[in-house]
């Protein structure tokens, strides 16, 4: 699976069956950031 990528930073994103939306994070830097979102679509923006 390839990372979702903005502005130089990548993101995992997971399909959480428990919640029904998509759950990112992103990777790379030592704060945990995460964001969710129902479509692909939406987690674009939130991210």
């Amino acid at each position: 699976m390839n990372p979702m990528m903005h502005k130089n930073y990548a993101a995992r994103i997971e399909y959480s069956d428990e919640d029904a939306c998509y759950i990112g994070r992103v990777a790379g830097i030592k704060p945990i950031i995460t964001f969710h979102g129902d479509s692909v679509i939406e987690i674009r923006k939130a991210f």
